[in-house]
């Protein structure tokens, strides 16, 4: 994760994202969102989708602790 954010890669990951997290704003639980991840990265095999969804969890994580109320 530091090498994706050093590498100044973290816009292009969002981009990748971005069709997850709005299937996730619109309000799909996560087993229809598991069900619609092969429309949405219909180029990714298994692995490629696994690593997407750490990133995107790992993402999630960092935005949730960074808006945390304390």
């Amino acid at each position: 994760w530091v090498t994706l954010m050093n590498a100044g890669q973290l816009p292009a990951a969002a981009a990748l994202l971005a069709p997850l997290i709005a299937e996730i704003e619109n309000g799909l639980t996560p087993e229809e969102l598991q069900e619609r991840l092969g429309d949405l990265y219909p180029q990714l095999d298994e692995t490629q989708l696994a690593d997407l969804l750490a990133r995107a969890f790992f993402i999630a994580d960092l935005w949730g602790r960074a808006h945390a109320k304390t």
